[in-house]
């Protein structure tokens, strides 16, 4: 399997710790964000990582190299143009892409997550099946009450209504399998993912596995300060 990790994006609400270093290479504890799921890929086996870059992107391959202290080879996919979520797994296709489909693996940059990637991703292979996503859902934080997409429990299908009130709402955390064939489609240049992922919603393309544990979008000073309390904790 092959993986991308997201780490074009500008931090904006992370300012002014951003103003002179990428979100993904700021630090919890010693350690780079963006540091914690290179080990958690490592672990699972990947040899093959897509980092895109765009904001002070030459700090990026500076800070982490070709790979090898992971035993992995980084493919760097700058963007002189922010290509949003789609359109930057898009431009790196060429490095993730296979002749029979095989998924591979994304993961922003700017997310901790407590649950091993290495099992979540075993179960979400087990369910891919015929879809072209796997997406890992958690509960609704505070920061983003109303959630993503509902969550059909019973045909393990995610699905959207207008009426999301009588539905039950997760929200996207960040990490996903997806399979090539999703990207193929789109045109280069700037593109989101969720129209694209509620295209294949719609035509049940998608399923979805929760994440268990601690998990976080580090969007913020204040999260990222949290973060560091909660690796404080004794284990």
């Amino acid at each position: 399997m092959k993986a991308m990790i997201l780490a074009a994006g500008l931090g904006k609400r992370m300012r002014p710790l951003t103003d002179h270093m990428p979100k993904p290479l700021l630090k919890a504890k010693g350690k780079c964000l963006i540091e914690y799921h290179l080990e958690a890929l490592q672990a699972l086996g990947i040899k093959q990582v897509v980092i895109n870059t765009h904001w002070l992107a030459g700090q990026v391959p500076s800070s982490l190299g070709d790979g090898q202290r992971w035993q992995m080879h980084i493919h760097y996919s700058h963007e002189p143009e922010l290509l949003e979520t789609a359109g930057g797994i898009r431009a790196a296709l060429a490095h993730l892409d296979s002749e029979d489909d095989t998924p591979f693996l994304v993961v922003n940059g700017d997310i901790f997550i407590q649950q091993s990637i290495q099992s979540w991703a075993q179960t979400a292979l087990a369910l891919l099946e015929d879809c072209q996503a796997c997406l890992a859902l958690v509960p609704n934080p505070e920061h983003h009450p109303e959630g993503d997409f509902a969550w059909d429990t019973h045909s393990k299908l995610l699905s959207l209504s207008a009426d999301r009130s009588s539905q039950s709402m997760l929200t996207y955390a960040g990490l996903a399998l997806f399979r090539p064939s999703l990207f193929r489609q789109l045109d280069t240049g700037p593109a989101p993912l969720a129209p694209l992922l509620r295209k294949a919603i719609n035509a049940q393309r998608i399923t979805g596995l929760p994440l268990q544990g601690f998990w976080s979008d580090i969007g913020t000073p204040e999260r990222l300060a949290a973060l560091e309390e909660f690796l404080d904790q004794p284990e």
